[in-house]
């Protein structure tokens, strides 16, 4: 197996969690309602226009952005990072990010690491430390376990500063150096 050729955020959340060698060299992905919901209503935000009602009258609560799903590269001392923003504009130097779930807090958006992990590949790229939002849609479950947005949405700003982007570096290094040692170990093994 050959070392993949860059890291994101994913991946380096894998990798803290100590799920990097099930996830990216066995191959087993997690998986839950959540994710999935998640995922579909990430779809359905990417849309012009959506046949879901609830989203489409939720979208219209938040900023609008130049380009959506902005996929974009960068490089920390040889090490490629890849990040894709759920919604970006260079123009107001912001991006935002769409989260769903029961429990999103202004507190929890200022410790966001995958905030702090774009902000780094933004600063890498353009050289400034962007402005950030998570746009929080509410999720609860019925009495089915299916899980439905509830209507309530909101938008936290958070920022981040120079030393945050300095530490999210450190650990992208650190993370780095042990996902060779998880390659190198697994290709002895076979």
């Amino acid at each position: 197996m050959k070392y993949n050729k860059y890291i994101s955020y994913s991946r380096l959340n894998s990798y803290e969690g100590g799920r990097y060698y099930k996830e990216y060299i066995l191959g087993i992905k997690l998986k839950s309602k959540y994710m999935d919901f998640g995922s579909y209503v990430h779809r359905e935000l990417e849309k012009k226009e959506t046949d879901d009602i609830m989203i489409s009258s939720l979208k219209c609560l938040f900023p609008k952005y130049q380009q959506a799903e902005q996929k974009m590269y960068a490089e920390l001392e040889k090490i490629k990072l890849f990040s894709i923003i759920d919604v970006f504009s260079e123009e107001s130097k912001a991006f935002g990010d769409y989260k769903t779930g029961k429990n999103w807090t202004q507190s929890k958006a200022d410790k966001s690491d995958q905030i702090t992990f774009y902000c780094l590949v933004i600063f890498r790229n353009f050289g400034y430390i962007p402005k950030t939002r998570i746009h929080w849609l509410e999720t609860s479950e019925d009495e089915n376990g299916n899980v439905y947005l509830t209507g309530h949405a909101e938008t936290f700003e958070t920022t981040r500063t120079i030393k945050d982007i300095l530490l999210m570096a450190g650990r992208i290094k650190k993370a780095d150096k042990g996902i060779k040692q998880l390659i190198d170990e697994y290709n002895k093994k076979t």
